[in-house]
């Protein structure tokens, strides 16, 4: 898994000195992204949130990634992905051919979507778009 670093310094406002040095030291810095795998994000999920590293994003968080996602497709002329794309998008965030989703992909709620930024299935469609965790490029 992939979770982007300034993700982590926004989140060690919110948590006890140190927090960045642990996290960081469950995984390997790679770029803009701190590769982690499962069983340690699975520690840091109940050490630092009792079962949830990165709460949920709040609705003005969704609105504000979702109107900053609409500008970035109207101004590149509104590209859209082809169904093999889409699908493929799809695969990766809801586990449909793979053994499970990705931790981050959320049924809970009004609507089906990623709880890091809020996405939900139409973000797959822009050709402008990519998974904040990486594991799809725009």
């Amino acid at each position: 898994m992939k979770i982007p670093l300034a993700h982590i310094h926004v989140r060690a406002a919110e948590r006890p000195e140190g927090y960045v040095e642990d996290v960081l030291s469950k995984g390997r810095v790679d770029g803009d992204f701190l590769e982690i795998d499962d069983v340690a994000y699975a520690g840091l999920v109940e050490k630092y949130q009792g079962g949830v590293l990165f709460p949920e994003p709040t609705l003005r968080d969704v609105l504000v990634n979702a109107s900053t996602a609409l500008a970035r497709f109207i101004k590149a002329g509104c590209p859209v992905l082809s169904q093999e794309d889409i699908h493929r998008r799809s695969a990766v965030c809801t586990g449909k051919h793979e053994a499970r989703p990705c931790s981050e992909w959320s049924t809970d709620g009004l609507y089906a979507h990623c709880a890091l930024c809020g996405c939900s299935k139409l973000k797959m469609w822009l050709a402008t778009e990519k998974c904040p965790l990486g594991k799809w490029p725009c």
